[in-house]
């Protein structure tokens, strides 16, 4: 009697040790299947945004982005490169100052930072595409700077409209202000 007791005792101990486990690992393969999904919402998200996250590591000198990075960069993704250096090659001539000003900037001011630059992906020296960049610096526990976290957006459609509207409103201005006679500009009622 005293073995099938033990048996018994054993048996019911590994049930609900057995059970127990299961639970967990149910519990952890629900987080894993949220996380997934989770994952492809947000890179759905940045792919009809135009928009990429990145992490910079000054240690290392290397950047981490997004998938949707490749896309907004115009190279494929398993060309994407993960030094710093080589995104700053790919800034236009013109902006660098002003991008690695922004960067500076954000750490000694512990500030972050907004910045409108081009991209020269072809090395023309033409802007093949003009990006929006944000983010924040990192600090360790001493307050040292470790990097940035932030993200990138192909704002090449805004900046083209925008500057299509201001050369509208320059080419008015010139005409307006090259007559020499009264204009008047009244609305579809006649109203001046």
């Amino acid at each position: 009697i005293m073995d099938i007791l033990s048996i018994l005792i054993v048996g019911t101990s590994l049930y609900v040790v057995t059970h127990r486990y299961q639970k967990k690992i149910e519990e952890l393969t629900n987080t894993t299947h949220l996380l997934d999904e989770n994952q492809r919402f947000l890179n759905l998200t940045q792919r009809i945004g135009q928009l990429a996250h990145w992490k910079l590591d000054l240690e290392k000198s290397r950047i981490d982005w997004s998938k949707e990075a490749a896309l907004i960069l115009g190279i494929p993704e398993e060309n994407l490169d993960y030094r710093l250096d080589s995104l700053l090659e790919k800034v236009h001539p013109e902006d660098k100052d002003t991008v690695l000003n922004a960067y500076r900037a954000c750490f000694e001011k512990f500030t972050p930072f907004h910045i409108l630059f081009r991209l020269d992906l072809h090395g023309s020296g033409l802007p093949d595409k003009w990006i929006t960049a944000a983010g924040s610096p990192q600090y360790d526990e001493k307050d040292q700077p470790t990097g940035f976290i932030g993200t990138i957006q192909d704002t090449t459609e805004q900046v083209e409209k925008q500057q299509s509207i201001d050369e509208g409103k320059n080419q008015f201005k010139r005409v307006f202000d090259s007559v020499a006679d009264a204009i008047y500009i009244a609305d579809i009622k006649g109203n001046i």
